[in-house]
């Protein structure tokens, strides 16, 4: 089996395992509760991005959302190497919307319907003759960030759970790009 496939298979076990919270484990189930809690947040973003953004929009909404979730993280830890990771995702994903922009469309500020969410700055579009393209590019970036992130949970045995959930979210991301 491929090392990338086994490293799936670790993650999607350990997913399934319950956690045992005892004296010695009381610290690793807080920092799976941080884990849990910035998964669910940063899920939330990509459902944002998929219920608020036309497709021209979808790239660079998901490029602002990951730069936001990013923000919220920390310097220390699994957050550090997690943040860091997003933020370089997202820096690509601006690329891929600049590249392809339609600048005859204006830029936007998405909001959820119940305004829970919205975003921090204007989203841009790409052309509508180029969103193919530019889903294509995205979904190429977020799966080498959802590599990344998988590398990193492979060879950081403590922090592996919290690179794994966050891998999981970019992977759903990915599907977002491809029904767009």
């Amino acid at each position: 089996m491929p090392r990338h496939l086994a490293t799936i298979a670790l993650i999607a076990l350990m997913l399934a395992q319950p956690l045992r919270a005892t004296d010695a484990t009381a610290p690793i189930v807080m920092v799976d509760a941080k884990v849990d809690a910035f998964a669910a947040r940063l899920q939330s973003y990509v459902d944002y991005c998929r219920t608020s953004a036309k497709p021209e929009y979808a790239v660079d909404c998901l490029s602002e959302r990951l730069d936001f979730a990013a923000a919220s993280l920390g310097n220390y830890g699994w957050q550090r190497d997690v943040k860091a990771a997003l933020r370089a995702s997202a820096r690509r994903l601006d690329a891929v919307t600049a590249k392809y922009a339609d600048p005859a469309k204006p830029a936007l500020t998405l909001r959820a319907a119940n305004n829970a969410i919205v975003s921090a700055r204007p989203i841009q579009p790409v052309a509508r003759a180029n969103v193919t393209r530019a889903t294509a590019a995205a979904a190429a970036v977020l799966e080498e960030t959802q590599f990344t992130l998988l590398r990193s949970a492979d060879t950081s045995g403590a922090n592996a759970l919290a690179f794994a959930q966050v891998a999981a979210v970019v992977g759903s991301a990915k599907v977002l790009l491809r029904s767009a």
